[in-house]
């Protein structure tokens, strides 16, 4: 369950991820 924001800090993502931001573009969650 994810229940962060769309940009979260490493420090609650061990590994980045590609991710499906709310405006449908992909970004890498830092």
């Amino acid at each position: 369950m994810k229940t962060a924001p769309d940009l979260t800090p490493a420090r609650y993502t061990p590994n980045p991820k590609p991710l499906t931001s709310r405006n449908g573009e992909v970004r890498l969650e830092y």
